[in-house]
């Protein structure tokens, strides 16, 4: 999903003005932009600059003097924080917070038109946005799909390259750049005098272009009926009205930011009663919020060395020996290596099996012989675990983003549009189905005749396993609980993405306890014994008590953790998503095992007796002894590995995001060539 940050180049700096360069994220006519941080693990930030061919150029360096003190002045009111500028700089810079969301113009190519409720609540909220600007005497000039990052808390308006500041007498950087083709305002195209207008014409097209997709263009300007207003077809009437008043010709006869606000506001409440509430997860369709979650969990790289010119390549009959594969991690703090050579030869699959739709995230459920994969597209498909032959498949209503879960004859699946239905585990066919309220369930978990779950506004249902009623219903936080609940000795553990463990009685719900890990969790907890233990992104795996949450354990990891942790025979094992590997000692606390794969891993590891496998997203699997020694690049994948592995009976079942399924024999020998005889 993310297409913004690049590798760096030979030209591009390592550091600017304190601040860690790590990658590019984009560029423009002025300059680049990259990523940075002060620090390891400090914020993020996004550094504009101006590139060489400019920085003489005194009107450029005003420019962005210009640009840089607006930042500081908006303070972060609906746009990124100012975190510092050198204007005068070799190259000037201009730090602010990165905002790890898409622009409206890919979330709209990757997730199609927003429906009329949820435009209309994000030109709501960006109106709202406006008159902090222009009660400091500024105007944007420039605002467009592409300058519009959309938020988990709503809409973040960037680029002040080509803002206007009222307070001067005279405009003298107005170039003859006049903004961008149909979002710019017929005054501003012909040099005529801009004000706050300017800004609520751009609000009309960016309203057009996320409820049709594109704006009809013409040259530098939309099109136009005879009559002079614009020729948008397919839009309804009342968001034609409103789109059209936006975009009329004379500044004057344009409405207020607070003017949009109003309408804005009663046609969202209109379409869907209740919804006009901030907060993009409100509003937006579950095809854009996919968009949005996958621009939040995005890598982000680690600070490297500027590369090297490639000298010329040496005899290969005196190239020394291979270096080990990975590296012991010295310490949570060490960045993690880069991809490790394949020492080892890749195995090759017992058999592959095609999945439906084009990308996909859930693990593959093992179960009475069966691999059952859910897919995107609401097709859940049960293949033979030992041959990959199609037992069965169905598809579902609705979309599925989570893994199902399994208990004797029943399969229960979870799907995005707020049902949870369940399948006979042999055969497929539906046996009950109910609906699980305003937002999408997260995985489910079946124990003790109870199907658990939770859902994105940070409610935990329990239901009857054999008929689908609602048996009780808790609330955790305000946030949402996306991992599977585990249940044990009559309690359910949840985790939530406000950071806290929340521990129920699964007789009622009744909260038992409650305890904060410093971080956001995405995967589900694991019981252990009297511990509970789960993985934060706060780079972490806490461990509590499990009777009253008391903290037990504390275990510090490179990265942030994004899986569930799994346990095996008196150890814990996880990845972060730095690459790093860690095995934990249950019976002193202490993490006996750090390795450093340099690849992050995004999804649960799998254990048997003797290894540990881990999946990560160059499309490798890495198998380490749970004992000792490296790990060795097993198995190739072919595309990246972001859905937790399986190890059963002998063999390893691996989902890639090319919907490939894969079924590898836990036996299998890497360290000799494919179709090499065993030595004798």
């Amino acid at each position: 999903m993310n297409m913004m940050l690049a590798r760096l180049g030979e030209e591009d700096p390592r550091s600017l003005g304190g601040y860690t360069v790590l990658a590019v994220i984009g560029q423009d006519g002025m300059g680049r932009v990259y990523l940075g941080e002060k620090a390891a693990g400090a914020p993020p930030v996004a550094i504009k600059t101006v590139r060489p061919g400019l920085q003489d150029e005194p009107e450029y360096r005003t420019r962005f003097a210009r640009e840089a003190r607006a930042c500081e002045r908006l303070a972060g009111a609906g746009t990124p924080r100012y975190r510092g500028a050198d204007p005068d700089g070799r190259p000037p810079w201009l730090a602010v917070d990165y905002v790890h969301a898409p622009p409206l113009s890919v979330l709209v190519r990757e997730a199609g038109p927003l429906p009329p409720c949820g435009a209309m609540s994000l030109v709501r909220e960006l109106a709202r946005i406006l008159p902090r600007v222009h009660r400091l005497g500024l105007v944007h000039r420039d605002l467009k799909p592409g300058n519009v990052l959309v938020a988990r808390q709503g809409p973040v308006v960037i680029d002040f390259g080509l803002l206007l500041d009222l307070a001067s007498p005279t405009d003298p950087l107005d170039t003859p750049r006049r903004g961008t083709p149909g979002y710019a305002a017929p005054e501003h195209r012909h040099g005529r005098p801009v004000g706050e207008a300017a800004d609520v014409y751009a609000l009309g097209g960016i309203l057009a272009f996320v409820l049709r997709g594109a704006l009809p263009v013409e040259g530098p300007a939309v099109r136009r009926r005879p009559d002079g207003r614009p020729d948008i077809s397919g839009l309804s009437t009342e968001a034609y009205e409103l789109v059209a008043d936006c975009m009329a010709l004379d500044p004057a006869d344009r409405p207020t930011p607070a003017a949009v606000v109003e309408r804005a506001d009663a046609l969202s409440r209109g379409t869907t009663p209740g919804t006009a509430r901030p907060g993009a997860f409100t509003w937006l369709p579950p095809a854009a919020q996919d968009v949005l979650r996958a621009y939040e969990e995005i890598h982000l790289p680690e600070a490297r060395p500027a590369p090297q010119r490639p000298a010329a390549p040496p005899d290969r009959r005196s190239l020394p020996a291979p270096a080990a594969p990975t590296r012991v991690m010295p310490s949570p703090g060490t960045p993690a290596s880069a991809r490790p050579p394949a020492s080892h030869h890749p195995v090759p699959a017992l058999w592959t099996a095609q999945l439906p739709g084009r990308t996909y995230y859930a693990a593959p459920v093992l179960h009475r012989g069966l691999a059952v994969v859910a897919a995107l597209d609401g097709t859940v498909r049960a293949f033979d675990a030992r041959t990959g032959e199609v037992a069965w498949s169905r598809k579902l209503d609705g979309r599925v983003e989570c893994p199902p879960a399994a208990s004797g004859d029943t399969l229960v699946v979870s799907r995005a549009d707020r049902w949870v239905c369940a399948l006979d585990a042999s055969t497929g066919k539906e046996r009950w189905r109910r609906p699980t309220g305003n937002t999408a369930p997260s995985a489910p978990v079946i124990a003790g005749g109870r199907v658990l779950l939770g859902d994105r506004e940070g409610l935990v249902r329990a239901l009857d396993a054999d008929g689908g009623d609602l048996l009780w219903t808790a609330r955790t936080g305000e946030r949402a609980v996306y991992g599977a609940p585990a249940v044990d000795g009559g309690r359910v553990y949840a985790a939530s993405w406000d950071g806290s463990l929340y521990a129920l009685d699964a007789r009622d719900g009744t909260r038992l306890w409650e305890a904060y890990t410093g971080g956001e969790l995405h995967g589900g907890p694991v019981v252990t014994g009297d511990t509970v233990h789960v993985g934060s992104r706060a780079r972490c795996v806490r461990g509590f008590r499990a009777r009253d949450g008391h903290p037990e354990r504390r275990f510090a990891t490179y990265g942030a953790v994004r899986a569930r942790p799994v346990a095996y025979d008196g150890e814990i094992w996880v990845g972060c998503l730095r690459g790093g590997v860690y095995g934990l000692g249950l019976r002193d606390g202490g993490a006996d095992r750090r390795l450093a794969l340099g690849s992050e891993i995004r999804s649960d590891v799998a254990v048997d007796q003797h290894s540990v496998y881990a999946g990560t997203t160059d499309g490798r699997v890495y198998r380490l002894r749970r004992d000792a020694g490296p790990a060795h690049p097993w198995y190739d994948a072919g595309a990246p590995v972001e859905a937790g592995l399986k190890a059963v009976d002998g063999l390893l079942y691996v989902v890639g995001t090319d919907c490939l399924l894969h079924a590898v024999d836990l036996g299998a020998d890497p360290t000799r060539p494919l179709g090499a005889e065993p030595a004798p």
